[in-house]
């Protein structure tokens, strides 16, 4: 109930003030595993992906643990579902990647930034591997989002996201190359996905 009143809040708000304009919703599954990916330079774009992605199903979504050290944020992000993030471990936050992959294993929605933080030119970043261990472990889609003017806010420049077309993890990768060439080369064709969308 939580997350249903602030979603609808935050639709509100980003509709009416921001002008949020979103392309590509018949592209989401309506049921089944997915992750939806997109690209990340602002604040606002988990919200804007949110937003867009609860008009289809409810998303759930990672997101750094330094988040939840704010008095007030923390029980905020607890309710609508966001699975806390450790980036200081090197070898992946093994509690983050076992909900996440439990999110997805019941036939749930996960959004993911697989570039890892935000990018200060726009520009796309090096994606880390968590998006293509996920979805080779559990089947699911990936679903790529392009999100536009969330750095332009200031400018007024309207706020716009559009879904692409799903793709499955390619098994295929993994033939004559170990997992982790695999998984790289299946984030960056992910998020190849993503900036192909105009």
């Amino acid at each position: 109930m939580i997350f249903w009143i602030l979603q609808t809040l935050t639709r509100f708000i980003l509709v009416v003030f921001f002008r949020l304009r979103v392309e590509g919703v018949e592209r989401i599954p309506v049921e089944g595993p997915l992750i939806v990916v997109g690209n990340h330079v602002s604040n606002l774009d988990p919200p804007v992906a949110s937003t867009a992605v609860s008009l289809v199903r409810r998303p759930r979504y990672v997101g750094k643990r330094e988040l939840f050290s704010i008095p007030g944020f923390s029980w905020l992000l607890k309710q609508i579902g966001v699975i806390p993030l450790d980036r200081g471990q090197g070898g992946g936050d093994i509690l983050a990647i076992r909900s996440a992959m439990q999110v997805i294993t019941e036939g749930g929605c996960l959004i993911l930034f697989p570039e890892g933080t935000r990018s200060k030119t726009g520009k796309p970043g090096r994606p880390k591997q968590g998006v293509s261990f996920l979805a080779h472990q559990t089947g699911a889609q990936v679903l790529p989002a392009r999100i536009w003017n969330t750095r332009e806010i200031l400018k007024f420049k309207p706020l716009r996201i559009k879904f692409g077309v799903p793709r499955s993890f390619d098994v295929s990768l993994l033939e004559g190359r170990s997992p982790k060439e695999a998984y790289q080369m299946f984030a960056e064709r992910v998020m190849e996905d993503v900036f192909s969308i105009q």
